[in-house]
């Protein structure tokens, strides 16, 4: 598992991996009606203290060394996302709904096909909905569709 640093900004959410003292930024998050962060349950297959982030441009798992942590994230980011609501009103700006990116999830967090259970094999390959990003096996993948952008993916 690679270790992610975030940077909490007034407008936006920015993380990167880590190499000693520099950070290679990988995403900068915007902060507006969109980005949402909601708490993972024990036992729905995610490492403890894990959390899921929500944005426009990106949306994932994340998760903390302990639970401490992860509360103070989990309350400082819903206090950012609301701060940053109120100063986009108070200028005047939009703060319509966009949509939020599916979390695509990990493939190794999920032995089994998260619709019907079945074991993934050799044979009974992983896919994740273009919609929701859950894991699934061909059987209940058969319907394609748009991505959550609108657009056809790649095969």
């Amino acid at each position: 598992r690679e270790r992610y640093r975030f940077f909490l900004f007034s407008d936006m959410l920015c993380y990167g991996e880590a190499s000693g003292e520099q950070t290679k930024i990988h995403s900068l998050l915007p902060i507006n009606a969109v980005f949402n962060v909601k708490d993972i349950d024990e036992d729905s297959g995610y490492p403890p203290n894990s959390f899921s982030i929500y944005s426009s441009t990106k949306s994932f798992v994340a998760w903390t060394s302990d639970s401490n942590c992860k509360q103070n994230w989990l309350v400082n980011l819903a206090w950012a996302k609301k701060d940053r609501i109120q100063s986009l009103k108070d200028s005047g700006l939009d703060v319509s709904h966009d949509k939020a990116a599916p979390i695509y999830t990990p493939d190794h967090f999920f032995k089994n096909c998260q619709l019907c259970r079945d074991n993934f094999t050799f044979r009974r390959r992983r896919h994740h909905c273009r919609q929701c990003g859950v894991v699934v096996c061909d059987s209940c993948s058969k319907q394609r569709m748009k991505n959550w952008r609108g657009e056809w993916p790649l095969v």
